[in-house]
């Protein structure tokens, strides 16, 4: 009798420790984060615990497990190598300005009248390189919900403007060759204008990759930095006066790429896990 109620006690225990240790479990599960990309997300000019993917995962802290797989000067070609199969629930990623040649081609239009702007044909060659980055993250990662941001206007155009016309400081966004660089209204309009035309073919890329099966989704940056572009008093974006990360988003811009992903879905993918 009293070895048959030892088993029970003994039984009882390791009933009453499965159903203590099954909650501890579940709340130590992780989320996978892969961020993949270019210099963004890489947080050119910033140290790493203050790019955007480090800011996001330090909000859920030991609910989410971080990978950062982004480099500066990533082509979108490149990104295909940063893709780590079988690792993520959730992907972010930003790509697609260095397949323009990005800094060419704000260089001229910073030191000329008229812009040049990237050709339709390399936007769409961007745009559908893009949508493969995006399909074989998915192939290789099937559960993961994936988030593909564009880039932030550049300049406050309506300050710029005012700037031009009325005395008043000049829209200055640093030096080059120990010379001020001012910015005219309509040079801020077409840099803007050719973000936006960038952005687009994200955002198409983003389509094409949904139509081929992908769970992705576009995530516009831009209205985040209302009010904090360069020309504004408080820029969340590199000037010329830090030329190794000119025109990347400063650690307030890596802030704002954070909240804008997690609003759009990346507090979601954690939560719902």
């Amino acid at each position: 009798m009293k070895r048959a109620l030892a088993t029970l006690l003994a039984s009882a225990a390791l009933v009453t420790s499965a159903a203590i240790a099954a909650p501890t479990a579940h709340a130590a599960a992780k989320v996978n984060y892969l961020a993949l990309g270019d210099s963004y997300p890489y947080g050119q000019g910033l140290s790493p615990a203050q790019a955007y993917p480090a800011v996001l995962q330090s909000r859920y802290s030991s609910s989410v497990s971080l990978t950062n797989n982004a480099a500066s000067g990533a082509t979108t070609t490149a990104v295909l190598g940063q893709i780590i199969p079988d690792k993520a629930t959730v992907i972010t990623l930003t790509a697609g300005a260095d397949d323009l040649n990005w800094t060419g081609v704000l260089q001229s239009c910073l030191g000329s009248a008229t812009c040049t702007p990237p050709s339709g044909t390399a936007l769409s060659t961007m745009s559908v390189n893009l949508a493969k980055d995006i399909t074989v993250a998915q192939q290789k990662n099937p559960r993961a919900k994936i988030l593909v941001t564009g880039y932030p206007e550049l300049f406050d155009a309506s300050a710029a403007a005012y700037d031009e016309f009325v005395l008043r400081r000049p829209c200055t966004i640093g030096t080059y060759s120990g010379q001020a660089v001012t910015v005219s209204g309509s040079q801020a309009t077409q840099v803007n204008a050719m973000v936006d035309a960038v952005d687009l073919a994200i955002a198409s890329g983003v389509a094409l990759a949904r139509y081929n099966g992908a769970t992705a989704s576009y995530v516009n940056v831009s209205p985040a930095f209302t009010n904090h572009r360069l020309c504004d008093t408080y820029p969340w974006v590199f000037d010329l006066d830090t030329p190794a990360a000119a025109f990347h988003p400063n650690a307030a811009g890596q802030m704002a790429y954070a909240t804008t992903l997690n609003n759009a879905g990346f507090g979601t993918a954690v939560t719902s896990r």
